[in-house]
């Protein structure tokens, strides 16, 4: 059974759920750059981001094509991490994938490849005050 955990009033969100997290963190080691965004574990390559977890569950980068191919699986959605603020670009995976690692693996592929075709993000200069 899986525990709760309490949210912060600081901090709306409300962490992935332990499954996701396992798989995640199985799947994604090794591929891209690994950092926290949201407060949750997301995977980067040259400076983009291409997939991460977040309270839904996973979400992915992905090319036009495939992602209105991804958008056609039943429960998935745009992502939306604040109301009405989607991020272009990115899909979240329907909540029943966590039980299909090798489908999740297949569509994280897909989204390093696509984030790995995009110009490389260079880093701001730190601003002197």
């Amino acid at each position: 059974m899986e525990k709760k955990r309490k949210v912060s009033p600081a901090r709306k969100w409300g962490p992935a759920s332990d499954e996701w997290v396992e798989v995640y963190n199985r799947i994604a080691a090794g591929i891209g750059d690994q950092r926290r965004m949201f407060g949750f574990p997301c995977a980067f390559v040259n400076g983009n981001m291409f997939a991460g977890l977040f309270q839904t569950g996973l979400f992915l980068r992905l090319s036009a094509p495939e992602r209105e191919e991804f958008l056609r699986l039943e429960g998935a959605t745009r992502f939306e991490p604040l109301t009405g603020r989607v991020m272009r670009e990115y899909v979240t995976a329907p909540a029943d994938m966590v039980r299909q690692p090798g489908v999740v693996a297949e569509w994280l592929r897909k989204a390093f490849n696509y984030a790995s075709s995009l110009p490389a993000k260079t880093r701001k200069a730190k601003s002197r005050r």
